[in-house]
C-alpha cells in the first residue's frame, strides 16, 4: 500500500511540477493566434504580391502601349518627313523645270524675233511684202481687177506650180469671162517638177546643132490642152494658158545659185509656151548662150497696190513684144496657207481655171530647133515666201 501511496504521491507531484490544463489551453491559443497571424500575413502577402503582379502586368501594358505609341508616332513623323522631302524635292524639280522652261521660252522668243528681223530683212532685200489686212472695200477693189479681160493672174503659192490662163482681151467678146489660174497640188507640182528637171538638164547638156541656118537645142516637156468633156471652161476662145510659174532652181540644171539681192541671173535654159500643130499648147526649153538666146532673166519684184491689196509685177518689154502686168494675190495658198488666221475679214480669191489638161511629154527628147521659131523671150524671176523661209 505505501509503495502505491508512493506512487501516486510522485505522479501528483510531477503534475503539480509541469504546466496545468489552463496553461496548456492558453498556451495552444496562443499558438492558434500565431498562426492565425502567420496565415492572415501570408494571405495578406500573396494579395500584395497579386496585386503587385497586377500592377506591374498593367504597368507594362501601359509601356508597350506607349512604346507603340512612340513608334507609330516616330513612323508618322518619318513618313511626314519622306512627304516633306518629296514635296521640296518636287517644288525644287517643278522649279528647275519651270526656270528651264522659261529660259527655253525665251530663247526661242529670241530666236524667232531674230529670224522674224533677219526674214523681214530678206524679204525687204528681195521685195517680198506681206499679206494685207483686207477690208471689203479692197475685196471689192481685187474682184473689179480679176475681172478685166486680159488680165495675168497668180498666187503667192511657193514651192507649187501655177498656169496662169489669160481670158480674151476684149471686153465684148465674152463679157462676164475671167482670168484664171491652175494652182497644181503638192504632188501634181512634185510630177512636173521632175519633167521640168529631166528637160532642162537634156537641154542644157545638149550638143549645139550645126545643121544649115541658126539652130538651138530645144525639147518640149509639157503639154496643155483642153479638159475632154470639160464644159464651157474648157472652151473659152482666147483664154489659153500664158504663164507657167515654177520654182527657178529647176531652170539652173545644177549650175548656179539664186542669191537674195540678185538682179539678173544667166539660166542655161530658157522657156515659152508656143501652140503645137495639133492645137495643143506645150511648154519649150530652149539652151541659152547659142544662136542669139540671152541667158540673162531678170529678177522682179512686186509692187503693192495699196486700193486693193494685189502686188504688181511690170514684166519689161522686149523686141516684138510688149510689157506684161502680172497680179499676184498676196494671201498665201496652198501648204503655206495657215489654217486660221484668228481673222473673219474676208479676203480675196483668185478665180480658179479647171478646163485645161496638163501632162507630161511621153518622152522628153532634145532636137535642134530655128531660132527663128523662138518668140521673144520674158520669163523672169521673183521671190515668193512660205512657212520656213522664201522661194523663188
Amino acid at each position: 500500500m505505501q509503495q502505491l501511496k508512493d506512487v501516486t504521491d510522485k505522479a501528483l507531484q510531477k503534475a503539480r511540477s509541469g504546466p496545468s490544463v489552463t496553461d496548456l489551453a492558453h498556451q495552444n491559443n496562443q499558438e492558434l493566434a500565431a498562426l492565425g497571424e502567420q496565415i492572415g500575413r501570408q494571405k495578406a502577402l500573396n494579395e500584395a504580391r497579386k496585386k503587385a503582379e497586377r500592377e506591374a502586368k498593367k504597368a507594362e501594358e501601359t509601356y508597350q502601349a506607349a512604346l507603340l505609341a512612340q513608334e507609330e508616332a516616330q513612323r508618322q513623323q518619318a513618313e511626314v518627313e519622306r512627304e516633306l522631302k518629296e514635296a521640296r524635292a518636287h517644288e525644287a524639280a517643278a522649279k528647275a523645270k519651270a526656270e528651264a522652261d522659261r529660259v527655253a521660252a525665251e530663247k526661242e522668243e529670241a530666236e524667232r524675233l531674230k529670224a522674224e528681223e533677219a526674214q523681214k530683212a530678206l524679204f525687204a532685200k528681195v521685195g517680198i511684202q506681206g499679206t494685207p489686212v483686207y477690208t471689203q472695200e479692197m475685196v471689192k477693189a481685187v474682184s473689179v481687177l480679176m475681172l478685166k479681160p486680159g488680165v495675168i493672174l497668180l498666187n503667192r503659192a511657193p514651192g507649187m506650180i501655177q498656169m496662169a490662163a489669160v481670158a480674151v482681151r476684149a471686153p465684148a467678146a465674152l463679157p462676164g469671162v475671167a482670168s484664171a489660174v491652175i494652182t497644181a497640188t503638192a504632188e501634181f507640182s512634185g510630177w512636173i517638177s521632175s519633167a521640168l528637171w529631166r528637160g532642162v538638164v537634156g537641154v542644157a547638156g545638149a550638143a549645139t546643132a550645126t545643121t544649115a541656118g541658126a539652130m538651138v537645142a530645144a525639147a518640149s516637156t509639157i503639154f496643155f490642152s483642153p479638159r475632154a468633156g470639160g464644159g464651157n471652161d474648157s472652151k473659152v476662145p482666147g483664154r489659153d494658158i500664158e504663164i507657167m510659174a515654177a520654182q527657178a532652181r529647176l531652170f539652173t540644171a545644177g549650175k548656179l545659185i539664186i542669191d537674195p539681192g540678185m538682179k539678173s541671173v544667166d539660166l542655161p535654159v530658157r522657156g515659152f509656151i508656143t501652140m503645137e500643130m495639133d492645137g495643143r499648147q506645150s511648154l519649150k526649153l530652149v539652151k541659152t548662150g547659142t544662136g542669139g538666146i540671152s541667158a540673162t532673166v531678170p529678177v522682179l519684184s512686186g509692187v503693192r497696190d495699196k486700193a486693193s491689196g494685189l502686188d504688181k509685177i511690170m514684166v519689161p518689154a522686149v523686141d516684138g513684144a510688149p510689157s506684161l502686168s502680172i497680179l499676184i494675190n498676196p494671201v498665201p495658198f496652198g501648204p503655206a496657207a495657215p489654217s486660221h488666221t484668228g481673222n473673219s475679214t474676208p479676203v480675196p480669191v483668185t478665180p480658179v481655171h479647171t478646163g485645161t489638161e496638163v501632162k507630161q511629154a511621153d518622152s522628153i527628147v532634145t532636137t535642134s530647133l530655128p531660132v527663128a521659131d523662138v518668140p521673144p523671150l520674158q520669163d523672169f524671176i521673183y521671190w515668193q515666201p512660205d512657212a520656213t523661209g522664201n522661194r523663188r
